[in-house]
């Protein structure tokens, strides 16, 4: 994830917005960021926020009450039509690159697997992420192609997965959705029975197996039973006729035509 820093005035929580760099009328105001804008007081009613490259506020805005972040190192990589967050503490994390065909929604760090080479580390002070990630999907430009769900493990949000696909469908119904997982939880009967009940038109479950047999699998994946859990989650989701892409130790993948 692109992260760049700042000095904030006037946030106090983190904000979540669409980039753009000229204020107009037809884009929702308080979605939208605006990127060292050009005119100013008036002009900036009701945006979500401004962002501004050099490091001394503008006297025009001096005086206005709104949320801003200055001095931002970086901003010049920003394009209309990404997304970012600002957090209070100037921190501001791109969510999305317009011009990127390898974005995705980090559904949760946490994951019921340990795997020996996993690069991303479980966050335990991480709150539920799902409302920000829906509001995300709510803000992405719809001629979005291709988008990931991963994680750590999306199935271990439960239901809220769900939530986060029927928003997909609703917002960006010509979008292709990869989801990221190791299959564990599609064990469960009726939970893969109610994901094949979303009538998604093009999501692929992207399943990792490290082996055929348990003893390499659980070994890799940090957690005796998985193997046998993946396998029956791969067969219900087959059952099921959905899309499955399995992802081999050596990076390798092939479609299953369940």
């Amino acid at each position: 994830m692109l992260s760049l820093q700042g000095i904030t005035n006037n946030i106090y929580e983190p904000i979540l917005g669409r980039i753009s760099f000229s204020p107009d009328n037809k884009s929702d105001r308080s979605s939208t960021i605006i990127v060292n804008p050009r005119s100013f007081p008036d002009d900036l009613k009701d945006y979500a926020a401004v962002i501004l490259s050099h490091a001394d506020i503008d006297k025009r805005l001096g005086n206005i009450k709104m949320a801003m972040a200055s001095n931002v190192k970086g901003a010049d990589t920003l394009i209309e039509g990404d997304l970012v967050e600002i957090f209070p503490s100037g921190l501001i994390n791109v969510l999305f690159k317009i011009n990127s065909k390898h974005n995705v929604i980090f559904v949760t760090s946490k994951c019921n697997s340990n795997c020996i080479m996993c690069p991303q580390p479980i966050d335990h002070k991480e709150g539920n992420l799902t409302e920000l990630n829906l509001k995300l999907i709510s803000l992405l430009d719809k001629s979005t192609l291709e988008l990931a769900l991963t994680g750590g493990e999306p199935t271990v949000v439960g239901q809220d997965l769900f939530r986060l696909i029927l928003a997909c469908k609703h917002f960006l119904p010509y979008t292709s959705l990869l989801l990221l997982t190791n299959a564990r939880k599609f064990k469960d009967f009726e939970y893969t029975r109610f994901y094949s009940s979303l009538g998604h038109p093009n999501i692929t479950a992207g399943i990792a197996l490290y082996g055929d047999n348990d003893l390499e699998h659980d070994f890799i994946v940090g957690s005796k039973g998985a193997f046998s859990e993946t396998i029956r989650g791969i067969l219900n989701l087959a059952s099921f006729g959905n899309p499955i892409e399995i992802r081999t130790e050596k990076s390798c993948s092939r479609s299953l035509s369940p």
